[in-house]
């Protein structure tokens, strides 16, 4: 029973000092670098939400003023069956061209939230976030030059705990969560990536397979559970009421992709 033993403890040791070893020897022998470039694509912003009255209105104001072309930003919300001020925050969003609001009135969980809100998704791109978290103003340009490779299909963002001016982000991350985020930077730099933070990621919208649900251009609901009329609901051409169906409008396509700088080899690598 001595090898059972030995074999235990071998895999144990592995777990937490030797898979960290093999990711740095194998970015150093066999580095993957990853093509960058300034490119500005069309992006949509995805993030369900359920009763986050207290955080959801300065996040919409976080995601509009992104420093990123407003005419290439959709933002697309999720309410999954919030029972606070939550819908008449995302109502009073409704008539921003660049929002859409999809309010399910039964909660069914995020993934069914986020399959709500892939089928309103227009943009090479789609932008993960969750409400608590703010973006820095430039975290999304910073993001999108690592799709300037064709090989890459995500890139992470990265959680800083605290303000990072004040020094808080360092004060808060425990030794966890700086080998964390040592082992995701060393899995990026050899090629791929196991995990990623649900505050900020972005992924090719070619990549998901839920984005080949094909869209309707119009479709009739059979009921609503809502105190709101259903006049009241189309006068505001960019809110979605949702039981098992969905009134909805067509989306508009966005205009072809630019880019500003021609592409650059770095040594660093985003998640394939």
């Amino acid at each position: 029973m001595r090898w059972v033993f030995w074999g235990a403890t071998g895999l144990i040791a592995y777990t937490y000092v030797g898979y960290v070893g093999w990711l740095w020897l194998r970015a150093r022998l066999w580095p993957w670098p990853v093509l960058h470039a300034q490119q500005e694509p069309d992006v949509s912003i995805v993030m369900v939400v359920r009763n986050e009255e207290r955080s959801l209105e300065s996040k919409l104001r976080n995601l509009l003023e992104l420093d990123y072309p407003a005419e290439r930003c959709q933002i697309v919300v999720v309410s999954d069956g919030s029972t606070d001020r939550t819908e008449a925050i995302l109502g009073e969003h409704a008539n921003n061209p660049r929002v859409q609001v999809v309010m399910n009135q039964l909660s069914r969980g995020k993934a069914c939230g986020l399959n709500e809100a892939f089928e309103w998704t227009r943009g090479d791109i789609v932008v993960f976030t969750d409400a608590r978290q703010m973006i820095e103003s430039g975290a999304l340009r910073l993001l999108l030059e690592s799709f300037a490779d064709p090989e890459v299909g995500c890139v992470s963002g990265e959680l800083m705990l605290g303000d990072p001016a004040a020094g808080e982000s360092r004060k808060g991350m425990g030794l966890y969560w700086r080998i964390e985020k040592m082992v995701r930077k060393l899995e990026a730099a050899s090629g791929s990536m196991v995990g990623a933070t649900g505050a900020l990621r972005d992924v090719r919208a070619a990549a998901a397979a839920v984005r080949g649900r094909k869209r309707s251009s119009s479709r009739r609901a059979s009921a609503i559970s809502s105190p709101r009329s259903l006049a009241a609901v189309r006068r505001s051409p960019g809110l979605h009421v949702t039981v098992g169906a969905t009134i909805t409008r067509a989306s508009t396509s966005s205009s072809s992709r630019r880019s500003t700088a021609p592409p650059r080899r770095s040594s660093s690598s985003a998640p394939k």
